[in-house]
């Protein structure tokens, strides 16, 4: 509410207690949740996590730019493709957009790159990509890539198994490594 002095918010603790205290990893297991509503109750825990970052303080306790957090979507195109929730593709897109600078990152992983939104995968700071045999997915990965590493990005489908092109900010130089 207006008014409310800064740094007094009751989310913040509730929701780094939520996340484990002083526990490195959290796991939100979504696989009780129906189907149906799987997409919508991330898309609300994303929404959450993005806003209790932006409104913690960097200088205290909370989560966020003091202690951030790393979320991981796995089988991210089932959460974030077309058909599903609106507040999950938003949500996604918002952290990928602007969640460095408020110490929330989003790491989404999938077999099906096509059906992530544009935005999050065109601010993935990272892309590690295995094999891939359809040639739109190789195309989206093309695409996210930077150019100097197009003929890279050609090997996708020869790639073998335990082999990936990783390419972007956590790495020195682009390679195709195993």
């Amino acid at each position: 509410p207006q008014g409310r002095p800064e740094g007094d918010d009751p989310l913040v603790p509730t929701v780094q207690e939520w996340l484990g205290g002083s526990k490195p990893v959290s796991v939100l297991d979504f696989s009780g949740v129906p189907s149906v509503a799987t997409d919508m109750a991330i898309g609300v825990v994303l929404n959450l996590l993005f806003e209790v970052c932006l409104r913690g303080n960097p200088q205290g306790p909370g989560v966020g730019r003091p202690n951030p957090v790393f979320i991981v979507l796995e089988e991210a195109h089932r959460y974030l493709g077309e058909g599903a929730c609106a507040m999950a593709r938003s949500s996604a897109n918002r952290i990928a957009r602007e969640g460095r600078k408020y110490g929330i990152g989003l790491l989404l992983v999938t077999q099906r790159p096509t059906e992530l939104p544009k935005t999050a995968l065109a601010q993935c700071g990272t892309i590690v990509a295995l094999r891939l045999s359809n040639s739109d997915d190789q195309n989206a990965i093309r695409a996210a890539l930077p150019d100097a590493v197009a003929g890279l990005a050609a090997t996708l489908p020869s790639l073998r198994t335990h082999e990936a092109i990783i390419s972007g900010e956590g790495v020195v130089l682009p390679a195709r490594a195993r």
